[in-house]
């Protein structure tokens, strides 16, 4: 074995251990924004519940799959909170390796860049609490890496590969049915349709034209699954939603026994131009919610948003010192790495290699996402509601951890270091990614 699988294989190992680790030590804790309207959809829920009105539950809005995964194994007997915690540790590895296998295939597993975004991005903060605690965003992030994965299978032909009409149908087919699965687990898998159509936009063409006949093709297919999937989920919302609420999109503030708090936010908030709004989004919180767990109580700001990478809430859980200061920490150094990733992007945006197409895909979605969670801000603006959550945009991580992790590309592929300065280099790399996985799993910050 070479030693760039050598590697990559002690990083898996270390990896899985300490996803053991995490699902052993908090067994059984019941972590979460909502955490019990959750509980309280999955185990008063029966069968028959599509029948009933949508306000009977505080997540009654919520489509069905986040909610069917686990009750079968609430069903057989386990507790409510181990089922919907062995789905969120599931749905978590699911996405991991996805993304895994992405890069493999695409035959950057083996860089430098592809090992550091890996590993990194599994293993952010926030990933933990996605992967032990009681939330829905987890699948829709699963969903997500699947959704990639199948895309750069069915339409991104490395090397003039070409797909016969089996696995054509085949991809074809199983693309269709996450799409679906993605829609029906929450409002924001939808924007999970665009994913296909940016892998399409930046694959390379035999012909090397923008628009060669291929890549029209490729674009047709990719919008009739698009299309296909919204309209095998377009009854269930109809019927579900638009009936009961005259919205295809209802969400408890819109509730009537929910909405009377929000009335004052929504009124001042129709008083503001967008610019202006979204100009008091980007502030700083800092003077309102000057610890690193407090959020803004006065409006809403993205940087909450910001914090939730890296801290958790008080809402769900106390920080030790130690894990507050690590949370601190990582926000600094970050903030400058963003910017740095950003400007080394930028400089080398002509690249056409299968890394920086990649990034081009995952940078698009997560920027995607970013807007999504401002024009939902924008509807429902009362902080209280806490709109902002982190969580919220949790496939946007990949396009955040491609940034901090795209410096790392101009080394190349891992090579067993020689001379001493590739040693040390080597080492406290390695030592350094190490030590935030084992980190954030042995000392997590949520």
């Amino acid at each position: 074995m070479s030693f760039s699988k050598k590697l990559e294989a002690y990083f898996l190992y270390l990896f899985l251990f300490s996803r053991l680790w995490i699902f052993i030590a908090h067994y059984g804790d019941a972590v979460g924004w909502d955490m019990q309207a959750h509980i309280n959809r999955l185990a008063y829920w029966p069968w028959d519940y599509e029948a009933w009105d949508i306000r009977f539950y505080f997540y009654g809005f919520h489509p069905p799959v986040a909610f069917l995964l686990p009750k079968f194994l609430y069903f057989i007997g386990l507790d409510v909170t181990v089922s919907i915690q062995i789905v969120s540790a599931l749905a978590s590895l699911i996405g991991f390796f996805c993304i895994r296998a992405s890069l493999a295939y695409l035959g950057l597993l083996y860089s430098w860049a592809g090992l550091f975004f890996l590993y990194f991005t599994s293993s952010l903060p926030i990933q933990i609490y996605l992967a032990r605690s009681i939330n829905i965003d987890v699948i829709v992030y699963a969903q997500a890496c699947a959704v990639l994965y199948l895309s750069l299978l069915l339409f991104y032909n490395r090397n003039t590969r070409i797909l016969s009409r089996n696995a054509q149908f085949k991809y074809g087919g199983v693309l269709l049915l996450c799409l679906i699965m993605a829609i029906m687990t929450k409002y924001s898998g939808l924007l999970l349709l665009t994913i296909p159509v940016l892998v399409v936009l930046v694959a390379p063409t035999q012909s090397g034209h923008v628009m060669s006949r291929g890549r029209f093709i490729n674009l047709l297919i990719a919008a009739c699954i698009g299309l296909g999937a919204v309209a095998i989920a377009f009854p269930y919302y109809h019927e579900r939603y638009y009936k009961q609420t005259e919205q295809f999109f209802p969400t408890n503030m819109d509730l009537e026994r929910y909405n009377k708090r929000f009335v004052a936010a929504k009124e001042r908030q129709e008083d503001w131009e967008f610019l202006s709004f979204t100009r008091n989004l980007l502030a700083s919180s800092s003077r309102n919610a000057p610890l690193m767990q407090d959020r803004d109580q006065n409006t809403v700001r993205l940087f909450n948003s910001w914090r939730d990478l890296w801290s958790g809430s008080k809402h769900n859980v106390e920080q030790s010192e130690a894990s507050l200061r690590l949370s601190i920490l990582y926000a600094d150094i970050a903030f400058w790495l963003i910017w740095a990733g950003i400007i080394y992007f930028y400089m080398d945006i002509c690249n056409k290699s299968d890394w920086h197409r990649l990034g081009i895909v995952l940078i698009l979605f997560g920027f995607m996402q970013l807007l999504a969670l401002v024009a939902y801000t924008y509807r429902y603006p009362h902080p209280l509601g806490i709109p902002n959550k982190g969580i919220y945009i949790a496939p946007a991580l990949l396009g955040f951890g491609y940034i901090i992790c795209n410096m790392a590309a101009f080394i190349g592929n891992i090579r067993a270091p020689k001379g001493l300065v590739g040693l040390v280099v080597c080492y406290i790399s390695c030592a350094a990614l190490i030590a935030f996985i084992l980190c954030n799993a042995l000392m997590p910050v949520y």
